[in-house]
């Protein structure tokens, strides 16, 4: 056994030598590498000696041209200084001034056109010679640069002229693509295409304006991309007579402002095709008469989020005959509703925004299917005009808003039977002809009221009463205000001063000899037997004995009784009694009378309403409302300003140990918003000395050694080393005498009890590690002395 590992010790020393052969060949190796790279330094320093002529000559070189080209620009300019001809072009200097150059024709298309020199842009003029070979183009992409036939600058395309495709240039195209690099297409510059069916507008166009005409009379063109959002100016009748365009939109986020009349005036009338909403850019400002007439497939229009648009342009809708709904903008601030605007649609119900302030003649003109109109609260409109309501046949009932000034517009409205005035109401005049054949059953006109025009309530069969409120301004009407009305029963006028001059006041019409209607009411100041009012003078010359003159709640004493007043308030009629005596009218009263006195309409907006509590983040929001009847001012809507951050909450960005600080700032607790120069630095923790740290183990022969530390930082404790002490071999022979305690001499250890026993002899164990150190050292020593050998021979 002792020769085996005698055997492999030797051989491991063979190997030893054997391996280190190949470490020093690799030095003298790197010996000749060393050589070799001194030899490449110094050929390396000739080649850029060498390089540095080169680059010496070269500059020479450009030297030289430098100063030919220079002496040949002299030249060529003293040339130019001494010759009598004047250059063949001549760049302005102004800004305002451009070398254009007209009569070019492009290279690719035979399309001519212009450029200017200054800014390399052109402008497609004419289309002549396009398709000069006659090969019936039929999807066309217009060229977005062109250039001059053997030239070769290229100019870029941003205009299309005034009728470069006119009387019939397209051809054959039934699909064109407008480049984006186009800014405008001029008038009919697009126009009147034959078979063309499909326009398209590349990504990303530069389009701004879009002139009068410009895509006029394409009587086929069915497809259109959305009208790219850089486009800014669509002009007059630009798509009149595109009767089979159906749908057409605007590019999400448009920047158009301004379109022109009749832009597009029955656009889509022949087509079938369904066009379910058109949405009106938020950016437009600017809509002329008539720009959408007669859109025939159109089912709802809106009128986008932030819209722009104060009025809505005469006839701007009219005639759309599939036009069911219009949305205005929450925030819109539209103040006008054109002449005939909406006229001849097919809306059902339309809700007048509160910053309208006139409704224009015709506005709702025969919107047979319109069912109701509704105006938003505190609305501000002023004018309902001549027949903007007219032939609304399926209208049943309306509020008029108190801002009302003038009334027109409800003749024909058929089924029109309720119509009432808001508390407080300003009407002054009611037109000509206001609620002619109306379906009207009862009126109670305002106390505001001074004016009703001719014809105002003719011919509504239905109309049985007309009241007016108590203090009424009306002091006398139009002679054939009512003229027709056969089932008028009862008619009651609250001022003594009231002057009558209709002369078929209780008959059937308007004929001097008209026939009576039986059981006709006046009621209305009487006067005196010696002053009779004009009114029951007219009744004592026209009953036919079955017609009633009344005082009663018209006459009055003149004093108020104590007590009894009830003031009304903005939504609810007060009330006043007054004491027997003589009317101001003249007429004895006998008895104590009470009156209404009329709800003022007045609101008392002192209430607050928060719609949105304030935050320290983000504002709130909040509006007044009436303390009286609870209506809303619409004007009140405001923001809150945000409240003050409450910092009250610490964060621990890093926390601290007992080897490095750490940190902390303050927030707010209800936004978490971090305060400004809150940062604070939390101090280091003390250390948790609670760790024990063998160093050194003991041994049968030597002491070990251990120490404490933080269990949580590793810091050695100061002062913490002890001393362990060296292990105690127990042995068997004396375990009767000292019980294992004693100390051995270090030959035998001796594990008593159940433990195995255990016998070493380190003597065998010694004398075989003397015998592979010894082998080792020899190998070593011959070893080097053979590297020695060696090296010592190659330095010789």
């Amino acid at each position: 056994m002792k020769s085996k590992r005698l055997l492999a010790v030797m051989l491991s020393g063979f190997m030893v030598l054997g391996s280190m052969t190949p470490v020093f060949a690799e030095e003298v190796k790197n010996e000749n590498t060393n050589d070799n790279a001194v030899v490449s330094e110094e050929q390396q320093g000739t080649d850029i000696n060498n390089s540095e002529e080169v680059n010496d000559n070269k500059e020479t070189v450009i030297t030289d041209k430098y100063e030919q080209d220079k002496t040949s620009e002299d030249v060529k300019a003293e040339e130019n200084t001494s010759s009598n001809e004047p250059s063949k072009t001549v760049k302005s200097s102004s800004k305002t001034s451009k070398a254009v150059v007209t009569g070019q024709f492009d290279e690719a298309t035979g399309i001519k056109f212009s450029y200017d020199e200054d800014t390399k842009e052109a402008t497609l003029t004419n289309s002549d010679n396009f398709d000069p070979d006659g090969k019936g183009i039929v999807n066309f992409t217009i060229p977005s640069k062109v250039k001059v036939a053997g030239g070769s600058e290229e100019y870029v395309v941003t205009k299309l002229g005034a009728g470069l495709f006119s009387s019939g240039g397209m051809g054959n195209i039934e699909e064109i693509t407008v480049p984006k690099t186009i800014e405008m297409i001029d008038m009919m510059a697009l126009g009147e295409g034959a078979k063309l069916k499909t326009i398209k507008f590349e990504e990303g166009s530069q389009l701004k304006t879009i002139a009068s005409y410009a895509f006029s009379a394409n009587m086929v063109l069915e497809n259109m991309d959305p009208i790219p959002k850089s486009v800014e100016t669509i002009g007059e009748q630009a798509f009149s007579l595109c009767i089979y365009l159906s749908p057409f939109s605007f590019e999400e986020g448009s920047n158009l402002k301004s379109i022109g009349e009749y832009a597009f005036e029955s656009v889509g009338a022949a087509s079938s095709q369904e066009f379910k909403e058109l949405v009106i850019p938020k950016s437009v400002t600017s809509v002329g008469s008539q720009a959408f007439s007669g859109v025939a497939n159109v089912e709802k229009v809106i009128f986008e989020e932030g819209s722009n648009l104060d009025t809505i342009s005469p006839s701007m809708f009219y005639q759309c005959p599939k036009l069911k709904d219009v949305v205005f903008a929450k925030s819109m601030n539209l103040k006008t509703i054109g002449n005939a605007a909406f006229g001849k649609t097919a809306i059902t119900d339309i809700k007048i925004p509160n910053s309208v302030e006139t409704i224009g003649r015709g506005a709702f003109v025969e919107c047979s299917e319109l069912a109701s109109c509704t105006f938003e609260e505190m609305s501000k409109v002023k004018t309902i005009d001549v027949s903007a309501f007219q032939k609304c046949v399926k209208l049943k009932e309306i509020v008029i808003p108190k801002s009302v000034e003038t009334l027109g517009g409800f003749k024909g409205c058929t089924s029109l039977a309720d119509i009432t005035f808001q508390a407080g109401s300003k009407l002054k005049t009611i037109s000509n002809q206001a609620f002619m054949e109306s379906g009207i059953k009862g009126i109670k006109l305002p106390k505001s009221v001074e004016t009703i025009g001719t014809l105002a309530f003719y011919d509504c069969k239905d109309l049985a009463i007309i009241d007016t409120e108590e203090g009424s301004a009306l002091t006398s009407t139009a002679s054939d205000m009512i003229s027709g009305c056969e089932n008028l029963k009862t008619f009651r006028i609250t001022n003594p001063n009231f002057i009558n001059n209709c002369n078929n006041l209780g008959k059937v019409n308007d004929r001097y000899d008209s026939a009576k209607i039986d059981g006709f009411t006046i009621i209305a100041h009487k006067g005196s037997d010696a002053s009779k009012s004009s009114l029951y003078q007219y009744y004592e010359n026209n009953t036919d004995g079955s017609w009633v003159f009344k005082t009663e709640g018209v006459c009055h004493g003149p004093d108020e009784v104590p007590s009894t007043k009830v003031e009304p308030t903005c939504a609810n009629a007060g009330s006043i009694t007054y004491s027997a005596g003589t009317c101001a009218c003249g007429n004895e009263v006998s008895d104590e009378v009470t009156l209404e006195i009329p709800a003022t309409g007045n609101h008392t907006f002192d209430k607050t309403v928060v719609d949105k509590t304030a935050t320290c983040s983000e504002k709130g929001k909040e509006h007044k409302i009436c303390s009286v009847c609870n209506d809303i001012d619409y004007d009140s809507y405001k923001d809150i300003d945000m409240i003050p951050h409450i910092f009250d909450k610490t964060v621990v960005d890093k926390a601290a140990t007992c080897a490095e600080e750490g940190s902390k700032h303050v927030e707010c607790s209800v936004c978490n918003t971090k305060k400004e120069n809150s940062d604070e630095t939390i101090g280091v923790i003390p250390h948790k000395f609670d760790k024990e740290v063998v160093d050194k183990e003991a041994t049968y022969t030597e002491e070990g050694s251990k120490h404490t530390e933080c269990s949580v930082c590793g810091t050695k404790k100061e002062g913490s080393d002890v001393v362990i002490q060296k292990l105690v071999k127990k042995d068997e022979s004396n375990n009767n005498n000292n019980n294992g305690d004693s100390t051995s001499n270090g030959s035998t250890v001796t594990n008593t009890g159940s433990d195995k026993t255990s016998v070493n002899n380190p003597q065998t164990s010694d004398e075989m590690n003397m015998v592979l150190y010894v082998l080792l050292g020899l190998v070593s020593l011959g070893a080097v002395g053979t590297v020695g050998y060696k090296i010592k021979k190659r330095n010789i």
